[in-house]
């Protein structure tokens, strides 16, 4: 599943790129980057039976950015969608936080679907310490890598070239995650 959406997080901006880049015509651009994000919604029903509302959502902002673009006629709309991806899920991570006592426990139900198929993961996820520790993965994951990534993001679509902006886009928020799950794992051994 991570790679899936690794690869929509990456096949719409690269169209993006390359036809905004090659044919310099931004209509095509954003029609190319919307018909692989609904393709990808397509192909990601008939494999999985549904379809992810984070998907939904980021493919939505991808037509609401790209008709921005086309509007304006600047492709630095198109490129601005990840940052407010960024203050969406910043705004929903502070609210499971404080309404659901955490991201994991709000998506306790759904993540113990997607771990049907590996019992040995979902015993450790109903382990109370790891639910202790998945909230404030979350937590660090939703107030701290995210907002990072947006920042960044926003900085790249201005001042990068489209090919620094496009690497950004698709690998930038791993290794802020990389960080919050470490530091949410060394936070939690500490504190039991």
């Amino acid at each position: 599943m991570a790679f899936l959406i690794f690869i929509e997080a990456v096949i719409p901006p690269l169209i993006f790129v390359l036809i905004y880049k090659y044919y310099k015509n931004i209509k095509w651009a954003v029609l190319g980057a919307i018909a692989s994000g609904t393709l990808f919604i397509a192909i990601t029903y008939l494999q999985k039976g549904f379809v992810d509302r984070v998907l939904i959502a980021d493919v939505g902002l991808v037509v609401f950015f790209g008709w921005l673009s086309t509007v304006r006629e600047d492709p630095i709309w198109f490129k601005l969608q990840p940052s407010a991806m960024a203050i969406a899920l910043l705004l929903m991570g502070v609210y499971l936080h404080f309404a659901y006592g955490g991201a994991a426990t709000f998506f306790k139900d759904y993540l113990e679907l997607h771990l049907q198929d590996y019992p040995e993961q979902l015993a450790q996820f109903r382990n109370p310490v790891m639910l202790k520790m998945l909230n404030l993965v979350f937590l660090l994951a939703f107030a701290v890598a995210v907002p990072i990534h947006g920042v960044i993001n926003a900085f790249a679509a201005y001042r990068w070239s489209d090919k620094w902006w496009l690497v950004h886009r698709a690998v930038g928020i791993y290794p802020l995650l990389l960080i919050c799950v470490v530091a949410g794992a060394v936070i939690t051994r500490i504190s039991i």
